[in-house]
C-alpha cells in the first residue's frame, strides 16, 4: 500500500440526512442511524485508494428548557429565547433524541 493514496471522506450531515430522507423515507426512517459509515468510505475509495478515515459534520440541536410564564405561571417549553408550542416542542425533542442516537452510532475506527 505504499503506493496508494491516503484518503480522508467528509459528509454533510445535514445534506446526507436530507437526501436519505428524500430517496429512502417510507423504507428507511433510521437509515442514516444504522449505517456504517466507515464501509461507506471504503466504498468511495478507489482500489489505489487507502481510507484514512470518514468525518460526519452536522450542527447539534439546542436543548429545550423550560420557563416559567410570568402571567400564567405556567411552565413554557423554550428553544433558546423562543417559546414553543406544544408540537413545536414534541417535534423539537424528536430531532434531539434522534441527533442523541446518531451520536452514539458514530463510533471511531
Amino acid at each position: 500500500m505504499s503506493n496508494s493514496r491516503r484518503t480522508m471522506v467528509f459528509i454533510d450531515g445535514s445534506a446526507f440526512r436530507d437526501t436519505l430522507r428524500k430517496a429512502y423515507f417510507d423504507k428507511f426512517r433510521r437509515l442514516e442511524e444504522t449505517l456504517d459509515y466507515h464501509r461507506l468510505g471504503q466504498f468511495l475509495c478507489s482500489a489505489d485508494e487507502q481510507l484514512i478515515r470518514v468525518n460526519y459534520y452536522t450542527g447539534e440541536p439546542v436543548e429545550i428548557t423550560e420557563a416559567v410564564d410570568e402571567v400564567t405561571g405556567k411552565a413554557k417549553p423554550m428553544m433558546g429565547r423562543i417559546e414553543l408550542g406544544d408540537h413545536e416542542a414534541h417535534r423539537t425533542q424528536r430531532v434531539l433524541d434522534s441527533h442523541r442516537r446518531l451520536v452514539r452510532h458514530m463510533v471511531p475506527f
